[in-house]
């Protein structure tokens, strides 16, 4: 059977057509395209996820998957939370993000698909060395929408457990 997507790119930018960014056919048709961006607006906090990753494209990008693919329950949720975590990133000042490493999986458009952004480096220190092969592969696993939103979330996590590791140093170097 031929794949449908091997003609498209591998991965769309926010500028591109609505059209050429929906998947054609739908994966499932009773998805509605960009329900959670149209219920919950992450405009005004696109500006704090852009501090976290190098290429305000690539996290326009990761946004527009997380928020406006996938089935529309899911798009809710996801909208939600990344407001959410726009919020902390902004109450606790994160404006860096972490150093990170790629993220190869694959997507209906590309077997050797590369995420835009990747995953954090301090991930590695979680994974027993043993496993981190295995558990890298499986990260990039699922529907893009699904690990575009993980990669997202972890990155934040990173940021804000980097952010509060310092605020407890400098807490302690003021107490001695």
């Amino acid at each position: 059977m031929k794949n449908e997507f091997n003609h498209q790119p591998k991965h769309h930018h926010p500028d591109d057509p609505i059209e050429e960014r929906q998947h054609f056919p739908p994966h499932h048709p009773h998805h509605q395209y960009g329900i959670g961006s149209n219920l919950v607006s992450l405009e005004p906090y696109k500006h704090l996820f852009n501090m976290l990753f190098k290429s305000s494209t690539d996290t326009a990008w990761v946004l527009r998957e997380s928020t406006t693919e996938g089935p529309d329950h899911v798009q809710v949720r996801n909208s939600i939370i990344l407001v959410q975590v726009a919020q902390v990133l902004d109450k606790l000042n994160i404006s860096t993000g972490q150093i990170t490493i790629p993220v190869i999986g694959s997507s209906p458009r590309d077997y050797e698909f590369e995420y835009p952004i990747g995953l954090p480096e301090d991930i590695l220190e979680i994974i027993q060395s043993e496993n981190q092969d295995d558990v890298l592969s499986w990260i990039s696993k699922g529907p893009v929408h699904e690990v575009s939103m993980d990669l997202i979330l972890m990155n934040a996590l990173a940021a804000i457990n980097a952010r509060l590791t310092d605020k407890t140093e400098d807490h302690e170097n003021k107490a001695e």
